[in-house]
């Protein structure tokens, strides 16, 4: 489930809990081109966060891979930021190369206090 707010300025889709992107209809890039800004799921970085359990079977799309995913969405001007961060996840560091990575390509990774104006 994901919720779209609109305000006088711009849209958000927020989509803090979900499973993988490929059960979306319509697609995760259909809806993300029309708001202005996602914030997803970025609740596991990669596969390897919890060693012998398969994070597959658990859900949440891993961040590494909305990077591929929607790396045509963000080129294409949409801002996308994420929230919902295990306690595993790396990104939760300021200094680790999982959060440089998801910069570098153009994403963002949300830290508390942030906020959006609409």
């Amino acid at each position: 489930m994901g919720f779209v707010i609109s305000g006088p300025r711009q849209s958000v889709f927020y989509v803090p809990d979900t499973d993988s992107w490929s059960a979306w209809e319509p697609s995760i890039e259909e809806v993300l081109a029309t708001v202005d800004v996602g914030l997803l799921d970025g609740t596991f970085f990669s596969a390897d966060e919890l060693p012998g359990r398969d994070v597959a079977s658990i859900g949440h799309p891993l961040i590494a891979a909305s990077l591929e995913r929607l790396a045509p969405v963000v080129a294409a001007g949409t801002r996308v930021a994420f929230t919902h961060f295990n306690h595993s996840n790396p990104v939760l560091d300021p200094d680790s190369t999982a959060r440089e990575r998801v910069r570098r390509l153009g994403f963002e990774i949300l830290d508390d206090g942030d906020e959006i104006e609409l």
